[in-house]
């Protein structure tokens, strides 16, 4: 009943903070539990219930709920991304900025592809039968994300004669590389208790 309970505990704070949490946060948990260092705004939890199709399908509900939301969270980072660099540089038009935070959000992702740290955990207690996922991503990933941010952004400023100019004269290539620290940088690491 503890370990249910701890873990309830757990996923009602990834649900409740999901992004939300700007201070480490530590939760108390008994000694077979896992503590987990994350990235913050980079990590979610989803459920679902289990009907009568079985829990293998809740499952994938979940997990597919779950990486809707990742990716929701990576664009909301890359958008900061580029639209504090876009203004270091001198790019006020929105139809460019959009432009490049569409292709940059693609790439990002797809570098990524499906690679992250996922758990799952099946709460029968009281009746519940829901299934719970949770997901984050490493440091290797968000290292990758970061990679391909800067790389994407700086082939798209070579195509583009103005924004290359704008780029050089700014020293762009410093400022892309403190906003994407801002988001994606390893300093940013909330501690979190969740389930084996």
């Amino acid at each position: 009943m503890k370990k249910k309970m701890c873990c309830l505990l757990a996923i009602g704070i990834f649900t409740i903070t999901g992004c939300q949490s700007t201070q480490k946060q530590r939760v108390i948990y008994p000694p077979h539990y896992n503590t987990i260092s994350v990235h913050e705004g980079l990590y979610c939890s989803a459920f679902a219930k289990v009907g009568a199709a079985g829990k293998g399908i809740a499952k994938n509900e979940a997990s597919a709920k779950a990486r809707d939301e990742m990716r929701r969270l990576i664009n909301i980072k890359i958008k900061k991304v580029i639209i504090n660099f876009a203004k270091t540089i001198g790019v006020e038009d929105e139809q460019t900025i959009d432009s490049i935070f569409t292709t940059v959000s693609m790439q990002a992702i797809e570098s990524i592809g499906s690679l992250y740290s996922k758990k799952d955990y099946y709460d029968e207690a009281n009746n519940a039968n829901k299934f719970y996922v949770f997901m984050a991503f490493d440091d290797d990933m968000v290292t990758r994300m970061a990679e391909s941010i800067k790389n994407t952004v700086s082939k798209i400023m070579k195509k583009e004669t103005a924004l290359w100019e704008n780029f050089q004269a700014k020293n762009g290539q410093s400022e892309l590389d403190k906003e994407v620290a801002k988001e994606f940088g390893g300093n940013k690491i909330v501690e979190l208790c969740t389930f084996d």
